[in-house]
């Protein structure tokens, strides 16, 4: 046959695309040796498997058509060396990415217990941060030589087999057509991941139970390339997420869930207006503190405060991203998959909040933060959910220590407390910290626990400064009137969809609380905001507000719960978990193993929870009062 008088082109051209899977593959290893902890098992193989065709099919897409570009440049008879600049020149940024986002992947994953995706395009409006975040968890500067020398070596390999493109032109005519034509069948076959009916997607990854296992297949510059495609789609026009009920039956199914018991309220207003003080600590996980269980408590002084107020031993944040839980906690309203609620343009419409509802009352409402207000623009959306100021670290004095991207949590506390002294009562206050966060460091003082990796240290730091604001703010004089939320944001990030992702403290102090206590159900962040109402004797029936939650003391025995491919909800045994396209369904208990009972109401909890605040959010009816029997959605 003619074609094989260039077979070499053919040849050459199968070695570029097993070289880009070897390399992959070979990071890949590197990836599930520094995650995995060594526990190789039958899905392993599968692992790799589905992971080369993600290999192959970003190849395809960004190396292989230049390779035939070239090809079809050389048959019109353009000279070698401007071809070769050409090709150089595309290969070296093309490699040069790759290593870089792959030498990325790891503190990426270790922040974020997942291969490079969205997130990445939100830190990309704050590059400040996300560069102290990553250079902060691994030192990326010594690695540059490497990383170098490796583009430079890729580069050459990849030249090397290009070269052989200028034989291409001194062959027949039949004999480069039937060529070409296999070179360009060959690169449709990877770019869809092989002949089945839909090409592959990152979904392809998530095959197991197993997250490292999910994420190990999982190629994350692949992963970043798709979710790039579908950020500039949202741009553009919303991304359906799957239709489960008709809206009447999910509001139906959420109006019951959300039905009003005969169980007391565990606190209840005395006719005053309260301060309200939430503090909300950054990545301060349930699995470190010794009251919720931790064999080595790394919160000595939060276990001991505990003693003094009531301690909410099932409490769950809503996700795994501040913004999230910021919008969870004072606006009631559950996390979206793929979306950051306080930067979407749908975010202008009248948001559900806290904050409305007290100003109303006569409450001053601020927000205190260590970092940047601009930060995933939280001091435009909670200025608008009803905020009177929002105080970052510009905006703080008597700084004692710098921190690389806001002040530490000392800091923050001393200015909040100086300013709430000077505030009018009644008032809410959000107070968000930050020190717990990448790159952990710590002021130069503090030398408490030197044994513990500097994560480890940063959530002590918080712990001891969190009960020296407790103890400062005694004497403060608006602390006799004032109830204290302590909380988290989220947890830090496990390497598994299981309880200890979500769980996070809630301990309520205040001089008005009658007697300390110790409550076991389950609650969540998005019940706070109905809670915060009852305490401050807002007459509003519950029903009324556009709030996901209940008030604490009225549990519904669920928790939603949402990490981007996953949902669903928690409860006292169990946690039913689905991906976001519905194909994967399970009910587990807290060892991971699935329970074969029936799920069919925390199912539709959940879906119903995912489909209609997707929908009224996108929708512009966020604030609007779902709840009431006579509410009907407009397609």
């Amino acid at each position: 046959m003619t074609f094989l008088k260039n077979r070499k082109v053919l040849i050459n051209f199968l070695l570029l695309t097993s070289g880009y899977v070897l390399f992959f593959g070979l990071a890949r290893a590197a990836f599930f040796l520094a995650f995995g902890g060594g526990a190789a098992g039958p899905e392993l193989a599968t692992a790799f498997l589905q992971g080369a065709r993600l290999d192959l099919s970003l190849a395809a897409t960004l190396a292989l058509p230049v390779y035939f570009l070239l090809a079809f440049l050389r048959l019109a008879r353009v000279p070698q060396k401007p071809v070769l600049i050409v090709a150089g020149a595309w290969y070296g940024l093309l490699n040069s990415a790759f290593m870089f986002l792959l030498a990325a992947e790891f503190p990426f994953y270790r922040q974020y217990s997942s291969k490079l995706n969205h997130l990445f395009f939100e830190y990309l409006s704050n590059p400040h941060e996300l560069v102290v975040t990553v250079s902060g968890i691994v030192n990326l500067w010594l690695v540059l030589p490497v990383i170098f020398l490796l583009v430079a070596l890729t580069v050459y390999a990849t030249m090397r087999i290009n070269r052989t493109i200028f034989a291409f032109g001194s062959e027949s005519a039949p004999s480069r057509a039937v060529s070409l034509a296999l070179v360009a069948g060959l690169t449709v076959v990877f770019i869809r991941g092989g002949f089945q009916r839909r090409p592959v997607n990152w979904d392809s990854a998530f095959f197991s139970k197993s997250n490292i296992m999910n994420q190990t297949a999982l190629n994350g510059p692949y992963n970043l390339f798709q979710h790039f495609q579908i950020y500039l789609e949202e741009k553009k026009k919303n991304v359906p997420v799957k239709k489960y009920f008709e809206d009447d039956r999910a509001l139906a199914i959420l109006r019951a869930g959300l039905k009003e018991d005969k169980t007391e309220p565990l606190i209840k207003p005395d006719g005053r207006k309260p301060n309200i003080v939430i503090i909300t600590l950054e990545s301060f996980s349930g699995s470190h503190c010794g009251v919720l269980g931790a064999k080595d408590s790394l919160t000595p002084n939060f276990d001991k405060l505990s003693g003094e107020g009531l301690l909410f031993t099932n409490f769950y944040a809503n996700g795994t991203r501040t913004s999230r839980a910021l919008t969870s906690v004072l606006c009631g309203f559950p996390p979206l998959p793929g979306v950051n609620l306080t930067k979407k343009i749908q975010a202008q419409q009248d948001m559900p909040s806290i904050a409305k509802y007290l100003a109303q009352a006569g409450y001053r409402n601020l927000f205190f933060y260590s970092g940047d207000r601009h930060f995933e623009d939280m001091s435009g959306f909670f200025l608008k959910a009803g905020f009177d100021y929002f105080y970052d670290f510009s905006d703080f004095t008597g700084i004692r220590y710098k921190n690389p991207i806001g002040v530490y949590d000392e800091d923050l506390f001393a200015n909040a407390d100086r300013i709430l002294s000077e505030t009018k009562q009644p008032f809410l206050a959000e107070i968000m910290t930050l020190t717990n966060h990448g790159p952990f460091t710590l002021p130069d003082y503090y030398q408490a626990r030197p044994d513990l990796p500097k994560e480890l240290r940063t959530f002590v730091y918080t712990d001891d400064v969190l009960a020296r604001f407790m103890e400062t703010v005694k004497k403060s004089p608006f602390y006799k009137n004032t109830i204290f939320f302590i909380t988290a944001d989220h947890a830090a990030h496990e390497h598994r969809f299981n309880r200890d992702r979500f769980r996070i403290p809630l301990l309520v102090i205040s001089p008005l609380l009658k007697k300390p206590g110790v409550e076991t159900r389950v609650f969540s962040q998005i019940d706070l905001p109905s809670t915060i109402l009852r305490l401050c004797g807002i007459d509003v029936k519950d029903a009324d507000t556009p709030f996901w939650g209940k008030p604490l003391g009225q549990s519904t025995g669920m928790a939603y719960v949402l990490d981007d491919p996953y949902f669903g909800v928690l409860t006292d045994k169990y946690l039913f978990r689905e991906t976001i396209d519905g194909e994967q369904g399970f009910l587990l208990d807290d060892e991971g193993r699935e329970v074969k009972v029936d799920s069919s109401a925390f199912a539709d909890y959940a879906r119903a929870t995912l489909q209609m605040s997707r929908k009224l959010f996108f929708g512009g009816k966020a604030g609007a009062s779902w709840k009431k029997e006579n509410f009907r959605m407009e397609n």
